[in-house]
Formats: structure tokens, C-alpha cells, sequence
């Protein structure tokens, strides 16, 4: 969360105020997990379900808001006011889940599975207010908000160099089931 507030006042014959405010919300998020039966292993499930399972739910709430006011009072009067915001979110994850160059027994299916989901949520507001009063009075207001999100990443479910007598996925019943999903917003 950044918040930024700028106000600025003045009166005299000649007045001129100005005020400025910006916030910037930086999220960056990495991360690995993983789910791996490798290199000789020799598993056996053989009196029930063989299951090698990764998942990642990650989430991002950022909030970013910039509020500037100006009031300038005066026979002449004049005021200016900027305000800016800017939320950025990295996420880049991986999930991997994998058995490679091992034995693996099952009783029943085995499954090898990886599951990512990525929820990002942002809020970006900026807000200018400029006023002016007197004989001659001019004022100006200007706010901007930018936001960025990139997000990906690697989610993977393998079964690989497991298939010769000494290595392998065997399944007493139901076959083998693979699988992957990956649910970013």
C-alpha cells in the first residue's frame, strides 16, 4: 500500500499555491515449488495410490493513491495541482512436479500432478483538486495513474527417462494420470 497527500493554501493580494503528490506500489513475487521423485529412486506404493503433487496459490492486493490539493485566495489568485500513482506487479512462478529416472509401484492410478493460480488485485486512484478566488483567478488540475501487471510463469507435470526394466511407473490398476493447470488472472 503507498499513499501520498499534498495540499498547499495561501492568500495574500497575490496568492499562488501548488501542490503535488505521487505514489508508486512495487510488488515483485518469485518463487519454485516443486514435487520430484528423481535419479534411482525406487518408490513403492503397492498397498495404495502413488501421488506426487505441486501447487502454488499465490496472491497480490496492491493499493496505491495520491491525493493533491491547491487553494490560492487573493485579488489575484492562482494554484496548480498534480497528483500521480503507479502500481507495478511482477509475479513469476514455477510449480514443476516430476518423476524422472526412478521406479515408481502403485496400487492404484498414480498421479502426478502441478497446479499454479495468481489472483492480483489492484487499486490505483489519483486525485487533483485546484481552486482559485479573487478578482482574477485561474487554477489548474492534472492526475494520471498508470498500472502494470506481468504475470507468468512455468507450471509442469512430467513423467520422463522412466521407461526402461529398472526404471519405470507401474500401476497395478487405472493407468497413470498426468496433469498440469495453470489459473492466472
Amino acid at each position: 500500500t503507498a499513499t501520498a497527500v499534498g495540499v498547499s493554501l495561501s492568500g495574500s493580494i497575490v496568492a499562488i499555491s501548488a501542490a503535488g503528490a505521487g505514489s508508486l506500489a512495487h510488488t515483485t513475487v518469485t518463487n519454485t515449488t516443486q514435487a520430484l521423485i528423481e535419479a534411482g529412486s525406487d518408490v513403492d506404493a503397492d498397498a495404495g495410490m502413488l501421488t506426487v503433487s505441486a501447487s502454488d496459490d499465490t496472491f497480490v492486493d496492491t493499493v496505491a493513491d495520491a491525493v493533491a490539493v491547491a487553494v490560492a485566495g487573493g485579488v489575484v489568485g492562482g494554484s496548480l495541482s498534480l497528483g500521480f500513482v503507479m502500481a507495478d506487479n511482477t509475479v513469476n512462478t514455477t510449480v514443476r512436479s516430476r518423476i524422472n529416472n526412478a521406479k515408481a509401484l502403485s496400487g492404484q492410478k498414480p498421479k502426478v500432478k502441478a497446479e499454479a493460480t495468481t489472483d492480483v488485485n489492484v487499486e490505483a486512484v489519483g486525485v487533483s483538486v485546484a481552486a482559485s478566488g479573487g478578482v482574477i483567478g485561474i487554477s489548474g488540475a492534472a492526475a494520471a495513474g498508470v498500472v502494470s501487471n506481468d504475470v507468468g510463469g512455468l507450471v509442469e507435470a512430467l513423467i520422463v527417462n522412466s521407461e526402461s526394466p529398472l526404471q519405470g511407473v507401474i500401476a497395478e490398476s487405472g493407468g497413470v494420470e498426468v496433469t498440469a493447470r495453470d489459473e492466472r488472472t
